[in-house]
């Protein structure tokens, strides 16, 4: 917490307290983070960060005599790891353009499961698999990633892009991934010293790349970079990352 909260400090001195979220939604987001981190971490999926969440948003809470999962936060945040986001039908209030990100979905799944097309992931995908079924198949893929060392880490502890806006210029990404790297990221990676370092997004990949190669060198981890899953790509690329995934968390 003390490393989290100096860190937050550091970015809202240097980019302006309006500039970014609450505390709290950062804190939220570290416990989503910290309930599915799994007891050895083998592989570390390093993202950007999660979507911006107002504060209006994070009022909202997920019921948990739904999820049964004890210890469990129940607040909203735009962040994969909470299962509310994309899902208003477990929340206490209706969040506007609640998308979830499915992209991540299909990148989790594709940590688990060998894949040979997009519809494999139909079990955890809005538009192929009806709700209780959808969020049961979740459930147990998380559980699946936990128990396998798989763990997601953003690069940036605040939120990179609020939703419907432009995305920020490279110079406030380079600062604010820089900032949290020297702070936080860098320890947790050296702490945990995972065998895997999957790097998700050529910005990622650009902001650190001499401190990725310097971690790389101390620890001999495999580090792989692999496009964001937004990239703009053809459909048989996008499905070759994909199925990159499950050699690489699997070896």
């Amino acid at each position: 917490m003390n490393n989290l909260l100096k860190t937050y400090k550091t970015l809202e001195s240097t980019l302006g307290l309006n500039s970014i979220e609450s505390f709290k939604i950062i804190n939220t987001v570290h416990d989503y983070r910290l309930f599915w981190k799994p007891k050895k971490v083998k592989t570390v999926l390093l993202a950007e960060s999660h979507l911006f969440t107002s504060d209006s948003e994070h009022e909202s809470y997920l019921d948990s005599s739904y999820l049964k999962l004890p210890g469990y936060p129940n607040k909203y945040v735009r962040f994969v790891y909470c299962l509310g986001y994309g899902e208003n039908a477990i929340l206490n209030l209706d969040i506007p353009d609640n998308r979830g990100t499915p992209d991540y979905w299909k990148i989790f799944y594709s940590c688990c499961n060998k894949i040979n097309s997009n519809e494999d992931c139909k079990p955890i995908l809005k538009t192929k698999t009806e709700f209780d079924i959808r969020i049961k198949n979740k459930i147990e893929l998380l559980n699946s990633l936990k128990d396998r060392g798989i763990w997601l880490l953003d690069a940036s502890i605040i939120a990179l892009y609020i939703p419907k806006e432009l995305k920020p210029v490279y110079e406030i990404i380079d600062k604010c991934i820089n900032i949290c790297w020297d702070l936080l990221i860098e320890d947790i990676l050296v702490k945990e010293k995972p065998r895997n370092l999957i790097c998700i997004g050529k910005t990622v990949e650009k902001v650190l790349n001499g401190k990725l190669n310097k971690l790389n060198k101390m620890f001999r981890h495999n580090l792989t970079v692999l496009p964001q899953p937004n990239a703009h790509l053809k459909s048989e690329k996008h499905l070759e990352v994909l199925q990159s995934y499950f050699g690489l968390c699997n070896q």
